[in-house]
């Protein structure tokens, strides 16, 4: 399926950012590579809101972007493209392959987003394969831990979530940051061998350790998924709901911070587990015309 000129539009400006990142990350001012980014794409064409420099949950620097959508505007075949840029320009190195965060609001657009991702005919499934040139592997959190060291280095694989799952809030939240087994050990140190437990958090120090005792000299990190999304420092894609209600422009509240009639498609990379760098989506953005587009 051919993208409109609208969906184009925004590809291309958010291929030029996405350029001007990865240079200035292999660059000797990778400390402020995003704002300088930013600074620089903002010559180019005029970009609404000044850039908020973050940083991940190892205190680098936290490249995060957005895009606003109008309702119906491609929301999801837009993600399958930019996902494509990102790991063409700073992902390169990873060639396609790793975890991805898909991050999503409510249960109905998870089964939809699930059901587009899963079916291999689906346009949205080819777009993001075309995108990357690679093996997709669709997770749901409850099949995760079948994940192994080898599918992470050859696949693509899409982790699907509901945002509140990514909050320690409730118990059953809880039980992503708790101790598993199965394949998700592969990824982790042994448990008898305390040495590189202590070098894996030293290199990762917001990791969750059963025991991290330097006088004991005893090191051991939790086998949780959690864990293992800090580990592999994936890209999150949040897309957060879309709010319609009159024909008039309204601020609402939800889950992230700002929606206003349209949806965020919200990107970010680091170390962090919860969606806490996706507080202040608002504050950087492409913002595009108020009409209404079909998918």
């Amino acid at each position: 399926m051919p993208l409109t000129r609208y969906q184009e539009r925004a590809r291309r400006e958010v291929g030029i950012f996405l350029d001007k990142l990865a240079a200035q990350q292999s660059s000797a001012h990778s400390k402020y590579a995003s704002l300088e980014a930013w600074e620089q794409t903002g010559k180019e064409f005029k970009l609404f809101g000044a850039y908020n420099p973050r940083k991940n949950g190892v205190g680098k620097d936290l490249p995060n972007f957005c895009v606003r959508v109008p309702t119906g505007g491609g929301k999801t075949l837009l993600a399958t493209q930019i996902l494509g840029l990102i790991y063409k320009s700073i992902l390169k190195d990873r060639n396609g392959a790793g975890l991805v965060l898909w991050v999503v609001p409510s249960d109905q657009i998870y089964k939809d987003t699930l059901k587009k991702l899963r079916d291999r005919a689906d346009f949205h499934r080819e777009s993001l394969e075309f995108a990357v040139s690679r093996r997709i592997e669709v997770w749901e959190k409850d099949e995760i831990f079948r994940i192994t060291p080898n599918q992470m280095r050859s696949d693509l694989n899409i982790l699907l979530l509901k945002l509140a799952s990514t909050n320690r809030e409730t118990k059953e939240q809880l039980r992503f940051f708790r101790d598993s087994g199965g394949n998700i050990v592969q990824h982790f140190p042994s448990e008898d061998d305390p040495k590189l437990n202590k070098e894996l958090k030293e290199r990762i120090p917001n990791l969750d350790m059963i025991v991290n005792d330097e006088v004991a000299g005893e090191h051991l990190v939790v086998t949780s998924l959690g864990n293992l999304v800090r580990l592999y420092a994936p890209l999150k894609s949040l897309k957060a709901r879309s709010i319609y209600r009159s024909s008039r422009l309204k601020k609402v509240r939800t889950t992230p911070r700002w929606t206003i009639m349209r949806t965020w498609l919200a990107w970010s990379m680091s170390h962090n587990l919860t969606m806490q760098a996706s507080n202040g989506i608002c504050q950087t953005c492409w913002q595009r015309p108020k009409t209404r587009f079909t998918e």
